[in-house]
């Protein structure tokens, strides 16, 4: 009687792997190649490889950059990877993208994506997912006004391979500016968003080029290109120059478990005099210091230790929902 179950699960999972991710976007999208538009022309930059040395500068950001990164002497291993340089008032900053690892050294590209005339940096990493999962992670750091990075982070499936390029920065509507074509599996659809870069602030986009988005295809076992209807509302995370919330931090706990991953509670006191509860997972986390200047930290593991220095009365600024109930931020900032 086992048999059958057996088979059945065989074949399910033979015919999800018939499903080559490669072309998902093309199978599944209700843009066509021609609307998919040219892929935005980058400069692709010596890879980050922990067998090979580290890479010298490079020449994105108001005054040039480098990268740094060093084995950990605690028991995580790993080697975290920070992108480092000065804005234009001579501050420094930096950026931690977490631990450099995974199945293939990490690409790097730089071009200007949003036409600012500042360079920015891309960063492609292979995921190592299983079946239908993305194949990349995407880390693009811009710049605003002040010379100051600002980090976005999103999964893939546009893979080029050995191509020039990143899959998913496309010029959509032949202005010269990249558009970052996110697509992605969601409630048994295939959702597309498309973003843009202003002012080094990537931000969420209702309309480009005859097209309406978010745009959502259900996902079926024969490709399918028909647009459904649905009455969503996308939710506001992406110009990371307007925080949704202000409030102050009131207790803060940092705990760096045994299994290497991390679990950050914080308090906060809000403008209406409430207080809302709200435990960090993968939020990307950007500390303002006047000193300091900018550091901003795409995973918690690399965050941990930084939020372990913020004192009570912290302000603290972030993106999504914070009520009483609880939150889920995209972002988390602190400082002036």
């Amino acid at each position: 009687m086992r048999t059958l179950p057996l088979l059945l699960s065989l074949l399910c999972s033979q015919a999800a792997l018939a499903i080559d991710w490669e072309e998902i976007p093309y199978r599944y999208s209700a843009l066509d190649e021609a609307q998919l538009g040219k892929v935005f022309p980058l400069r692709e930059l010596p890879a980050l490889d922990s067998q090979k040395p580290v890479p010298g500068a490079l020449a994105v950001g108001p005054s040039g950059a480098h990268w740094s990164w060093q084995l950990r002497e605690d028991a995580h291993g790993g080697q975290p990877v920070t992108l480092s340089g000065k804005d234009k008032t001579g501050q420094p900053w930096q950026v931690s993208l977490g631990e450099l690892a995974g199945c293939a050294p990490w690409r790097v590209f730089s071009g200007d994506v949003d036409g600012d005339g500042v360079a920015d940096a891309i960063v492609l990493r292979q995921t190592c997912g299983n079946g239908l999962s993305a194949p990349l992670a995407i880390s693009a750091i811009t710049f605003d006004a002040q010379g100051r990075p600002l980090l976005f982070n999103k999964t893939s499936y546009f893979d080029l391979g050995d191509q020039p390029g990143v899959g998913a920065l496309r010029d959509l509507d032949g202005d010269g500016k990249a558009e970052w074509l996110d697509m992605h599996f969601g409630g048994g659809y295939w959702v597309t968003q498309v973003y843009q870069a202003r002012h080094g602030a990537w931000q969420s986009i209702s309309k480009l080029a005859g097209q309406s988005y978010p745009q959502y295809v259900r996902f079926t076992e024969a490709s399918n290109h028909q647009v459904t209807a649905l009455k969503t509302k996308t939710a506001g995370l992406s110009d990371e120059t307007r925080p949704s919330w202000t409030g102050k931090l009131q207790r803060l706990t940092v705990q760096d478990d045994e299994d290497q991953s991390w679990r950050v509670q914080m308090s906060i006191r809000l403008a209406n005099g409430k207080t809302a509860s709200c435990n960090l997972a993968e939020e990307t986390v950007w500390l303002d210091e006047r000193s300091a200047g900018r550091k901003v930290y795409g995973d918690l593991s690399a965050a941990g230790a930084a939020l372990r220095t913020l004192q009570a009365g912290t302000t603290i600024q972030g993106q999504g929902q914070l009520d009483t109930s609880g939150c889920a931020p995209a972002r988390i900032r602190t400082g002036p």
